[in-house]
């Protein structure tokens, strides 16, 4: 679809349900990529669903390590308990959102949808940053920093 149909479609709608504005949600949630206007809000709430979830499985992965992924184990050794508990307050919030991207889904309502949207378009980006700064810039550091012979040994073996 051409971003200009999608970008007045969007309008309309944002008019009606007093959305964010596109520029916003293309950049958090990539709506751009959306290639019909059929059911647009229901199509932009899936977006962030998609990008919600994707970064959710990366903080959980950092709570319950999976003992099949050695560079997942190796990475969990990165965060102190504390880290951990904060990482958990992260997760709750972002839970907190996704169970209402799932309420949405199931009610198929727009106006429902529109607030959905909207809630997200306020809470995440600040989501994201705290997993940007809890999460992310550890896991590189962590990376970068010269593991112990050690440490390398217990997680192979």
């Amino acid at each position: 679809m051409e971003k200009s149909c999608l970008m007045e479609d969007y309008a309309k709608l944002k008019k009606q349900f007093k959305l964010p504005e596109y520029a916003l949600l293309d950049s958090e949630f990539e709506i751009d990529s959306i290639e019909s206007p059929v059911f647009l809000l229901r199509q932009i709430r899936k977006k962030i669903e998609d990008r919600v979830s994707s970064i959710n499985h990366r903080v959980e992965s950092v709570l319950h390590a999976d003992s099949s992924s050695v560079s997942v184990l190796y990475e969990s050794s990165f965060f102190t308990n504390n880290e951990k508990i904060k990482i958990l307050e992260l997760h709750r919030k972002i839970m907190i959102l996704l169970k209402k991207l799932d309420e949405a889904d199931v009610l198929q309502d727009e106006k429902t949808d529109a607030k959905t949207i909207s809630d997200a378009a306020s809470e995440w980006p600040f989501l994201r940053k705290e997993c940007v700064e809890l999460i992310f810039a550890k896991l590189r550091k962590g990376w970068e920093a010269p593991a112990e012979k050690q440490d390398i040994v217990e997680y192979l073996g």
